[in-house]
């Protein structure tokens, strides 16, 4: 019987959903449907070197991780790893910039996303790519392994949200990584843009601070200290602002607000229609804060101009006038509205 986290290697001739034939392919189950007698494998470092162009070509086209390959159990048998998790992850980038150039995305590097380069479609596309690749590669590592079974839970939202964020809101690529984006990120984006429970909150600095030291060891950035140093000094406060809601993104307050009113956010209509809803409301506050604040009177000193020996004429409201009157003598009945001013 095979099961998760079990190392195997897959028959030669065996066929793949896009009709390859396997030969000397190898890796490790992540995912096993034994009432239907197969499973996910995460294939190895050696299996990816392998992967012909066709096969990349369907699996891009079907929305499936290339990373990955469901084969039945008749088609396997158990083996030992063949690689290491440096090994690994050194040649999932390498998968990334084949899938990049098959995808038309030439030239392009993990390293820098300049927007100016692509669209935002081609953009999310490869990131999301690259944000996979990664994933699977730190859960396999010793970093992963490292961290409490709440943060192991949490990784993949955490990791996730955490690149987007340094690559989408920072625009900044790996060799571009500093203390100041690390601020922006826990301080300002997490808070604003990222929408979870409070304890996912508190252990987001730790888990992030795992993933720099896999980060590190497998090359991609060379000032993970530095980086480190700056979540240990932010972290605490992502809690404390995420807690706030004056902190939060306009987005976060409206999802917020559906998954309370009941809406099923995963219910593309549904949350739509809450959507428009939502919006219709907020227009309409709009207005009526803008009617209020074109009736609205500033008080102002309507005597600023006249001298205080200055004469005037006055008008009280039970018909008595007072000519040649000092504006002293009168500023208090004046300002309290007992009497108005008819001549200067």
């Amino acid at each position: 019987m095979f099961k998760e986290g079990d190392y195997v290697t897959v028959k030669s001739g065996a066929q793949t959903e896009s009709k390859v034939t396997t030969h000397n392919w190898a890796g490790k189950i992540i995912f096993s449907i034994p009432e239907d007698q197969c499973c996910i494998i995460e294939l190895d470092s050696i299996t990816l070197k392998l992967l012909p162009d066709d096969h990349l070509k369907f699996m891009i086209e079907n929305g499936l991780d290339s990373s990955e390959c469901l084969f039945d159990f008749k088609d396997l048998e158990h083996s030992k790893r063949r690689d290491n998790e440096v090994e690994y992850a050194s040649t999932l980038s390498e998968l990334f910039d084949r899938m990049l150039s098959l995808e038309g995305l030439d030239g392009l590097s993990i390293d820098s996303f300049d927007s100016e380069l692509f669209d935002y479609e081609e953009r999310d596309e490869a990131l999301e790519v690259l944000f996979g690749s990664l994933t699977l590669a730190f859960n396999d590592s010793s970093f992963f392994g490292a961290m409490t079974a709440f943060q192991k839970e949490h990784s993949d939202f955490i990791v996730g949200n955490f690149l987007d964020l340094m690559f989408v809101f920072e625009e900044v690529g790996f060799d571009q990584w500093s203390p100041n984006n690390i601020r922006a990120v826990c301080i300002k984006h997490v808070p604003s843009e990222v929408l979870s429970t409070f304890e996912t909150f508190e252990i987001f600095g730790d888990v992030i601070i795992q993933f720099l030291n896999f980060l590190d060891s497998i090359e991609l950035i060379s000032n993970a200290p530095t980086l480190i140093k700056a979540v240990n000094r932010e972290k605490s406060k992502i809690i404390r602002k995420a807690k706030n809601p004056a902190n939060w993104s306009l987005r976060k307050a409206m999802i917020s607000e559906a998954i309370v009113a009941g809406v099923d956010i995963d219910d593309e209509d549904e949350l739509n229609s809450f959507i428009a809803t939502f919006e219709d409301r907020m227009i309409d506050e709009f207005k009526q804060f803008d009617q209020y604040e074109s009736a609205k009177v500033i008080p102002l000193n309507p005597f600023k101009d006249i001298g205080r020996n200055q004469k005037i004429k006055v008008k009280y409201k039970d018909g008595k006038i007072l000519e040649d009157i000092k504006f002293k003598k009168v500023e208090t009945d004046l300002k309290e509205g007992r009497c108005e001013i008819i001549k200067k």
